[in-house]
């Protein structure tokens, strides 16, 4: 079943509840429909989407301000994010999964994201910030790519993010603020591997951060294809 969020209509979800959307047509499980919409969506709720293209959840209006907290988001479409911002604010907590992005904010029509629990993609990004402003909390993992990726715009990040794919932070543009955190990359390959990895973009700031690597000759902070932009720390 595909929810399409009403304004001023909010939902509660009981433990045990389940969302699941099979559709073989392309589009997501929870949906503003490119319509202006305030909305909370509280309680225990699972949300699915199966069987076809689709992000789980996917936002889209600039006016737009949701709230998703307590549950957990799942998205089995290979490629698709479990959140997808392509406009307006959200405020999430909770844990995302996906096989694609667990969480992804794309485009200017997106103001402020705060999200706060756990992220995980199987084949992509954990995190892409790739517009507006992001607010992360949690843990963040991804065994075949980043855990982070800055884009565009900013990121503000405490937690953990560890990659077993790639490196625990690429930042290819925007601005970067890291504060108690724990960034790494467990990847052992040439030119791989780096806890960092900043090849563009502006302005990173860390506080009390910790980055760790296990290549032998990785760096702390790298730039992608073996060029090193930043001091090692």
């Amino acid at each position: 079943e595909q929810l399409h969020l009403k304004d001023s209509v909010d939902l509660y979800f009981e433990p045990g509840a389940v969302l699941r959307y099979t559709s073989a047509v392309s589009g997501p499980a929870i949906t503003d429909d490119s319509l202006p919409i305030h909305s909370r969506i509280d309680g225990f709720g699972e949300f699915r989407r199966n069987g076809g293209p689709g992000h789980v959840v996917y936002l889209s209006n600039p006016a737009t301000v949701v709230s998703l907290r307590g549950n957990t988001v799942v998205e089995t479409a290979t490629y698709k994010s479990a959140i997808m911002m392509a406009g307006g604010n959200l405020d999430f907590l909770g844990n995302a999964s996906a096989n694609g992005m667990a969480l992804q904010t794309n485009y200017s029509g997106v103001g402020i994201v705060t999200a706060r629990g756990n992220f995980y993609s199987a084949t992509d990004y954990g995190v892409l910030a790739g517009g507006g402003s992001v607010h992360l909390f949690g843990n963040v993992s991804a065994p075949f790519n980043s855990a982070l990726e800055v884009a565009t715009d900013e990121l503000f990040f405490s937690g953990i993010a560890t990659s077993a794919g790639l490196f625990g932070l690429e930042m290819s543009g925007g601005k970067a603020w890291i504060k108690d955190s724990r960034l790494g990359s467990t990847r052992n390959a040439l030119w791989e591997g780096d806890a960092i990895s900043k090849y563009g973009g502006e302005d990173m700031f860390l506080n009390n951060v910790i980055l760790t690597y296990v290549r032998a000759d990785a760096y702390s902070i790298g730039g992608q294809g073996g060029f090193n932009s930043a001091t090692t720390l």
